[in-house]
């Protein structure tokens, strides 16, 4: 797969599909489903967010054009399970690494 800077990326129109509501500590959280459609093929994604969203709401889409199905939302849910999994490991490092020396004394 090529690397794009995303400023190559294009824009497509998308519609949202589904709304599932959470409420937060600071209020509802917004589990929006979308889907967007390049050339002849059709795509989709999700994102949460604080803001409201309603079913059939436009929203702007920004997409790699060398592989439509990888869009704005797609690439920061990876890095938010990347740094969700990065803090589990250290977390359980440091619980590890405190056993073995509690139980070494």
């Amino acid at each position: 797969m090529r690397w794009q800077r995303k400023t190559d990326w294009q824009s497509a129109d998308g519609t949202v599909t589904d709304v599932e509501v959470v409420q937060g500590r600071g209020g509802p959280i917004y589990t929006v489903s979308f889907n967007y459609k390049v050339g002849e093929h059709w795509y989709g994604g999700f994102f949460t967010n604080s803001s409201e969203y309603k079913k059939d709401d436009s929203i702007s889409v920004r997409y790699d054009p060398a592989d439509p199905d990888r869009n704005e939302y797609t690439v920061a849910a990876s890095r938010a399970h990347l740094w969700t999994v990065l803090v589990v490991v250290i977390f359980a490092g440091l619980l590890i690494w405190k056993a073995v020396s509690t139980a070494s004394r």
